[in-house]
């Protein structure tokens, strides 16, 4: 190596001949030599023979650094942004494939600019403690560890890491990044590659138009998303999450930590204990979740859910929807799939199924309206309220009472209501077409239907209902049973 200083000139030419190709970059240390700098300028060209790193470190104020195509050496100006405008010197100093950029040891370096040129290839570490920092169209490794500052990168073609404790950072276009900060204001648009983030302490994480895969591990972090064409995956505690456009799916594992799903697609699979929430998805939702909440509206895919203790509603799923789980309070409108729920010590609201419905509830009520298809329930220390309906039904139900009601009886298929321990009430609708078969055990039979007649003892009754023959309804019940029709019947559902 060897350095070549012009007098007067306020420029310094070095020359590096020999210069070991860079390695990553991590290797290089982080402090410049302890030594005196070879050379003290505020201007400096230095032509290189290889690809090396440069290494800035502490320079108050604003650092610029970009690159030059075809360029083979490193150049810098540094001034002072006092009214003067003067020249502020800076040390240099070479170590094997490193060249370093610092403030002169011993002496103070007032606030300034500083603008770098380096070859697309080279190597970048920069390490400051306030002001700005600006790095843009670099090909090679670019590392970037702040505090209380603003780091600016743009097109880097290269690694990117960076690490910040407060301040803010902006990543925009690029090939990816890995990304560690504390407290800090951190966004990141357009990235071709992945991204890779640790975010904690307050910290506010925008993703924009990420074309990469995505993985964020957050701490009492606010995390915010838009168009991410990869997976994304998130593991977070505390703050807040919300995902709009996701592209190819999705994994979360969340603590105390609020979930919004936006217009996304994929395979999603959600474990959390905080509220959740979906809208206008076209995905296939996994959701396993303690406490909380589970909202959402408009999916066209399947919705399985898994809990305990969750609010549940539900609404607009193209699709089939399975819920299991229990103290579930459930709300679930417009299913055009099939439905399955199984549930202990839970309510259970369902309106408007348009297709087949499956009940296991064990300890709690259950209200089904406007259901199409066959509705299958088992109901156990509770009350089943089936009604509107315009299918068959098959309903056991043991310690509560039944209602059922239809808006229409058509088709072939029987329909079998059976209460080992209460009532039941059936509501015929005026233009019922079926054969009725009522028994109680215990109670008594009562029916306004005129072509419905209760036997002589009062515990049967059978007959037609209208002009048909098929399907049969039967009624098999320990308490009473009451065939009602026209005026009787339940106001319909809104």
């Amino acid at each position: 190596m060897r350095v070549k200083m012009r007098d007067g000139g306020g420029v310094a030419r070095v020359l590096l001949a020999a210069i070991l190709p860079l390695a990553g970059g991590s290797a290089a240390a982080a402090d410049p030599p302890a030594r005196e700098p070879e050379a003290r300028e505020a201007m400096g060209v230095f032509p290189i023979e290889e690809e090396s790193l440069l290494v800035i470190k502490d320079i108050p104020g604003q650092t610029i650094v970009t690159s030059r195509e075809k360029a083979r050496e490193v150049r810098f100006a540094s001034r002072a942004t006092d009214r003067s405008g003067s020249e502020r010197p800076l040390g240099v100093w070479f170590e094997g494939s490193t060249v370093f950029l610092a403030a002169l040891p011993g002496e103070t370096t007032p606030d300034g600019i500083l603008r770098v040129e380096i070859p697309e290839s080279f190597g970048l570490r920069v390490e400051a403690s306030s002001g700005t920092t600006t790095v843009d169209g670099l090909n090679g490794a670019v590392e970037v560890r702040a505090r209380d500052a603003e780091i600016r990168c743009r097109s880097i073609g290269g690694t990117l890491e960076i690490e910040a404790e407060r301040g803010s950072v902006s990543v925009n276009d690029g090939s990816g990044a890995t990304i560690r900060a504390k407290g800090a204001v951190v966004s990141v648009s357009r990235p071709q590659g992945p991204i890779l983030a640790r975010v904690e302490g307050g910290t506010k994480l925008s993703l924009i138009e990420a074309q990469g895969d995505v993985e964020v591990e957050g701490d009492d972090a606010a995390i915010v998303a838009q168009d991410v064409t990869g997976m994304a995956r998130v593991k977070a505690r505390g703050g807040t999450a919300e995902f709009k456009g996701l592209r190819a799916g999705g994994e979360f594992q969340l603590a105390a930590c609020p979930l919004k799903l936006l217009e996304g697609k994929g395979d999603i699979t959600v474990s959390s204990d905080a509220p959740v929430s979906f809208e206008k998805m076209t995905a296939a939702l996994h959701f396993d979740l303690y406490g909380g909440s589970l909202r959402g509206s408009l999916n066209q895919g399947l919705v399985e859910v898994r809990t305990r203790n969750t609010e549940i509603v539900l609404e607009g799923i193209d699709g089939p929807l399975r819920i299991q789980g229990d103290g579930l309070n459930v709300n679930v409108s417009g299913v055009s799939g099939e439905i399955y729920v199984e549930a202990a010590v839970s309510e259970v609201t369902l309106a408007k199924a348009g297709a087949a419905v499956g009940l296991k509830i064990d300890g709690g009520s259950v209200t089904v309206r406007g259901a199409v298809g066959l509705l299958s329930a088992t109901v156990n220390d509770g009350d089943a309220h089936l009604l509107d309906l315009t299918g068959p039904v098959a309903l056991e139900i043991d310690g509560g009472n039944a209602e059922v009601s239809w808006t229409s009886i058509t088709g072939e298929t029987d329909t079998l209501l059976q209460n080992t321990s209460g009532d039941v009430t059936v509501y015929f609708p005026g233009n019922a077409s079926c054969r009725v078969e009522a028994k109680s055990k215990f109670g008594r039979v009562e029916s306004d239907l005129p072509t419905v007649r209760v036997l002589e003892d009062g515990t049967e009754a059978q007959g037609p209902v209208g002009h048909g023959r098929r399907p049969t309804i039967k009624v098999l019940a320990e308490g009473n049973v009451r065939l009602l029709g026209g005026s009787g019947a339940p106001p319909p559902a809104e």
